[in-house]
């Protein structure tokens, strides 16, 4: 529900959607399945009045009333996938499959926003604090899509927003500033329930990566007889702990392979990672972080799971931006 303006300092004016509210269009092509909750791309023909009439009025109403009728409005059955928009903007769209209800849900958003930043504030609050967000991102490189997104909602929204998955599936470039940054940006969402991201192991190993690959290559009978790789937890851990309202926790680890490099011999196909040893590692790595938030949070009751789901083989599509 929406707090008051009297008693919230949401409702300040928060120069993020300024200033990306001032970005530029994106070209004619993008725009006939594109959306744009300030960090999307901008639909066409938005207009509060052909939306609703009268709708500039909507702020005259009492708050608890406003709450009714953005819940209404703005909170369809089902996720919002999403995807990121190629283009120079590094802004976002909804996935092409979703229904034709979450776009409706998004011209209105944009309605809303076009009436006041007092009714644009309020409506983006409810919006992420509503709904399920699956960021995708295909064969592009999964770290600077996550990044963009978080930083695109801006702190308001990332203070509400309440389910979250982050679907890394699968390519991952070393880049120690922007995992920092992406574990910045999630421990800003102390509202959060529940979270699922998906990464490539090699990420969550890079610290013990001669270890991992020792791991990787070992040819014995069971998956167990070889030394574990000692994953540095400390980063997660961290995370889980700073964000106090969480009660699921998933991350999904994934082998990727390249298909051209598979192909020229440069690189080994997934499925020569046995998957029994994928999911002994994923089990160490949960029982670890298990542990050490215990130690950090006695109260933490949320569930915490880490699996080992696998692999593709794929193009890969580098970076979106």
């Amino acid at each position: 529900m929406i707090p008051t303006p009297t008693n919230n300092p949401t409702f300040k004016a928060m120069r993020h959607f300024d200033e990306i509210a001032s970005l530029s269009s994106p070209p004619k092509s993008h725009q006939p399945r594109s959306s744009s909750l300030i960090p999307f791309v901008q639909l066409p023909n938005v207009d509060a009045r052909h939306i609703a009439p009268g709708l500039g009025n909507l702020s005259l109403l009492p708050p608890e009333v406003r709450n009714t009728i953005y819940a209404l409005l703005l909170a369809p059955a089902g996720p919002c996938f999403v995807i990121a928009a190629t283009g120079a903007a590094k802004r976002f769209e909804l996935r092409e499959r979703n229904d034709g209800a979450r776009y409706e849900v998004i011209r209105v958003l944009q309605a809303l926003a076009s009436t006041s930043r007092q009714m644009r504030q309020e409506s983006r609050t409810l919006f992420y604090a509503s709904n399920h967000f699956l960021v995708l991102t295909y064969g592009f490189e999964y770290l600077p899509i996550f990044v963009r997104w978080l930083e695109a909602i801006g702190p308001d929204c990332r203070a509400v927003v309440r389910a979250v998955s982050l679907s890394g599936f699968m390519w991952y470039q070393p880049n120690d500033s922007l995992t920092s940054q992406l574990h910045r940006l999630l421990r800003e969402c102390r509202r959060l329930r529940g979270l699922t991201i998906q990464l490539n192991i090699r990420h969550l190993c890079e610290s013990c990566l001669a270890d991992f690959d020792a791991y990787f290559e070992f040819e014995g009978p069971q998956p167990h007889d070889g030394p574990l790789p000692r994953v540095d937890v400390t980063s997660w851990v961290d995370t889980i702990v700073r964000m106090p309202d969480v009660s699921r926790f998933r991350l999904d680890l994934i082998m990727a392979s390249d298909r051209e490099k598979v192909k020229t011999g440069r690189e080994r196909y997934f499925r020569d990672f046995n998957a029994e040893r994928g999911r002994v590692l994923a089990c160490d790595v949960e029982r670890r972080i298990k542990e050490r938030v215990a130690e950090l949070d006695p109260s933490h009751s949320g569930s915490i799971r880490v699996s080992y789901v696998g692999g593709n083989v794929r193009a890969y599509h580098g970076v979106p931006w």
